[in-house]
């Protein structure tokens, strides 16, 4: 009984100082908010409510460092909730850092294409930046026509070598566009630039994985691996044991990295093919998945391999179970999509065209049109191949 006192002690004062600092904040009263809402975090480190007004309530205040490590932290915790994002965006443009504010800006447009108010933010900071281009680009996705003619009328000036009303940034070569770039400069316009926090931060050119501690991916396509990461090939497991078999073969080996850091990952793996889609997830249930369309998963989730044979030698179909609370990363040869299952029914798709799905399903292969296809029986969603 004094145990569930103090819990509930404890639950009341969090809310209470999440409510109060709520209604300062509501009434402009900053400081006094900062106070209580600093206070409820102490209690609840990561409630996202709590965390998020608070990175807000540093922001009205102008603390901006304290403001960007808030939703640095919230967008590692929560890397698809949009919103948080396009916040991290605004305090580092605010901060007058625009490169780190392109990359967090870049994650919440690819999360949210139709999002006005990212596309916006994204075309100031390109501007700041000196991407004139890239900044018309994005103010006409955020419908800013004011910003487009600015632009443009950027750009013209640009072409005919005139001095614009708007000096350009001071990395940007005055000399017009057929200046020969300083090495430093070449280098500052073709940085690697992806979010650090975020497990699996996506871009249209590929891929940055970050991690902590550790975390099992392949490495086909690998452009540079930030931080001390050492790899070790990873076994199959079946029924919670390790087997001899390697979990991939080839380019497509599944490692493990540990030690932490940063890999960034390209799309494209040669200039012939077409660039592979990856597309983050976090897991709430169980995941089955094609063996061949998982890319990375973190170090904390369970896994289990599993093969269901095929209706003749050689169409197996190789499977992963995942389980727990984490972030996983598919890759696909294009968009994914996803079908219902329900009461029982059952549906049927060729073989190469499933991802995964979720929820009590009996998969089976059998020969159908062209090859082998999958029967799925049960209940839940499966994710395939638009």
């Amino acid at each position: 009984m004094k145990a569930e006192r103090g819990f509930s002690t404890e639950s009341d004062s969090f809310l209470e100082l999440l409510n109060r600092g709520s209604d300062l904040f509501a009434a402009g009263e900053l400081e006094q908010a900062r106070e209580a809402l600093e206070a409820a975090v102490a209690l609840r480190p990561r409630d996202p409510k709590a965390a998020s007004l608070l990175g807000l309530c540093y922001f009205k205040l102008e603390k901006l460092d304290e403001a960007a490590q808030i939703y640095t932290a919230l967008a590692h915790d929560n890397p698809l909730d949009v919103t948080l994002h396009v916040n991290l965006g605004l305090v580092e443009l605010k901060r007058g850092r625009p490169s780190a504010a392109i990359r967090a800006l870049e994650v919440a447009v690819n999360l949210a294409p139709g999002h006005r108010r990212a596309h916006n933010y994204l075309g100031l900071a390109y501007y700041e930046n000196g991407e004139i281009e890239r900044a018309r680009e994005a103010f006409l996705q955020a419908g800013a026509e004011a910003m487009v003619e600015k632009m443009e009328a950027a750009l013209r000036d640009r072409s005919a070598g005139k001095e614009g009303s708007e000096s350009p940034p001071p990395h940007e070569s005055s000399a017009g566009s057929d200046a020969v770039p300083s090495l430093s400069a070449l280098c500052e316009s073709l940085r690697l630039y992806w979010p650090r926090g975020a497990p699996f931060a996506v871009e249209a050119a590929g891929v940055a994985l970050d991690f902590a501690s550790g975390i099992y991916t392949r490495l086909d396509g690998l452009i540079v691996a930030r931080g001390n990461t050492t790899f070790e090939p990873v076994r199959k497991r079946y029924r919670g044991e390790l087997t001899g078999k390697s979990f991939g073969s080839g380019a497509e080996q599944v490692f493990h990295g540990t030690g932490g850091g940063q890999l960034i990952v390209a799309a494209q793996l040669t200039p012939t093919e077409p660039p592979r889609l990856f597309t983050p997830v976090r897991l709430s249930e169980d995941f089955y998945v094609v063996e061949s369309r998982l890319f990375a998963f973190e170090e904390h989730l369970d896994f289990e391999n599993g093969r269901v044979a095929g209706p003749r030698s050689g169409l197996d179909l190789h499977l992963v179970r995942l389980r727990g609370d984490g972030h996983v990363l598919m890759v696909t040869p294009r968009s994914i999509r996803t079908e219902a299952i329900y009461g029982n029914e059952c549906v049927r798709l060729p073989m190469e065209g499933l991802v995964g799905w979720t929820g009590p399903i009996t998969p089976r292969l059998l020969e159908g049109p062209g090859g082998a296809w999958v029967e799925l029986t049960g209940e839940g969603s499966v994710l395939l191949l638009a």
